[in-house]
């Protein structure tokens, strides 16, 4: 966390990974209900140049480092696919409640509640409800707080847990990007 061309290295990554975040629920959607996608698209790529632009800038001037980076556990293994699955359906049901009950309201709170953690089941869950009838405007703007809430996330652990080069470049980056996804 202190040395300044891993930080580097790991902000880059981090911006990175942010960024692929907007592909990932735009393919989704696309693959879901394409109408949707096409209202969204737009909305993803101020960010994503902002962020794709920085990760590139920051691994070009990555210097090389001697230190090792631990191996994580494997994401795709039967533990987190279950997790994942169940995580999905909470979403799911929690989504339809809480338009059925609050309305467009209660659905851009549930949302952003849930995106502080996970992006992958909102626009699953929007696609299907975009595809029963709800209003494309309702539904990109709270995928655009999902992603929005996901990104606020990502800066506040950067500033909390980060330091260094690390905090700098990486919270100046998600800034950024959180700036562009603000102001819609």
């Amino acid at each position: 966390r202190r040395n300044g061309a891993l930080g580097r290295s790991l902000a880059a990554g981090t911006l990175g990974a942010s960024v692929v975040m907007l592909p990932r629920m735009l393919l989704i959607t696309a693959l879901l209900y394409r109408p949707l996608a096409f209202t969204l698209w737009p909305w993803f790529v101020a960010p994503a140049v902002i962020g794709l632009g920085l990760a590139l800038r920051g691994m070009r001037l990555e210097e090389s480092t001697e230190e090792a980076v631990p191996a994580e556990d494997n994401p795709l293994g039967l533990g987190a696919a279950i997790k994942l699955a169940v995580l999905f359906q909470v979403v799911l049901y929690g989504v339809a409640i809480a338009r059925s009950v609050f309305g467009a309201g209660g659905l851009y709170a549930s949302i952003g509640l849930v995106g502080l953690t996970e992006v992958d089941a909102v626009p699953i869950s929007l696609a299907q409800n975009a595809a029963s009838g709800l209003a494309l405007d309702v539904v990109t703007r709270a995928i655009l707080i999902a992603a929005l809430a996901n990104t606020l996330t990502k800066l506040g652990i950067a500033l909390v847990v980060g330091r260094g080069t690390f905090r700098r470049l990486a919270s100046a980056g998600l800034a950024l990007m959180a700036t562009v996804l603000g102001g819609t």
